[in-house]
Order: C-alpha cells, then structure tokens, then sequence
C-alpha cells in the first residue's frame, strides 16, 4: 500500500536533478583532503588509494526555489542621455 502512495524516486532523472538539490549523505573530507596533498604524495612518490566516502546520513531531496523575474533597471546616465533629446525611449 505504502508504495502506490509513495513510489521511490529515480534520482538520476533529469527532470528531478532539475527541480530538486540533492544530497546523497556522504562524508566526501578525507577525499577533499587526499586531493589537497595530491602534490605532497607526487613529491614523495607514494600513491595511496582513495579514500572511501562513507555514508553519514540519509539521503535527501530539496526542492530548488524559483528565482523571481525581476525587472531591468536603467543606467541612470543612459536614461538621461535618451530623454534628454528628441529620443523619448528608454532602456
């Protein structure tokens, strides 16, 4: 019953990767920190392998807020210059 109401979300979709921010609940620090010292390890010649990123919490999706359309406002001295003549037009 739970899932006719509630099916699982396909995260790879498109139109979901579009509206929705993602956060697959990953602790990712000890492979930023490994690709900072990316340098020291050449210099040392050592490779060590990549860390794992293990998983911290759930995973969870939030939805991307619509930005408002705003309106373009003039460059005051470009007003001045088209409404201070025979042009009466305005950005």
């Amino acid at each position: 019953m739970t899932e006719e109401h509630h099916p699982m979300t396909d995260i790879e979709d498109e139109l979901v990767r579009t509206a929705f921010h993602i956060d697959d609940g990953r602790g990712y620090t000890q492979r930023i920190i490994h690709r900072m010292k990316r340098n020291f390890y050449i210099h040392e010649g050592v490779c060590p392998p990549l860390p794992p990123a293990p998983q911290v919490a759930r995973a969870k999706l939030t939805p991307v807020k619509k930005t408002k359309k705003r309106r373009k406002s003039c460059n005051k001295e470009i007003k001045k210059e088209f409404t201070s003549g025979k042009n009466d037009i305005c950005c």
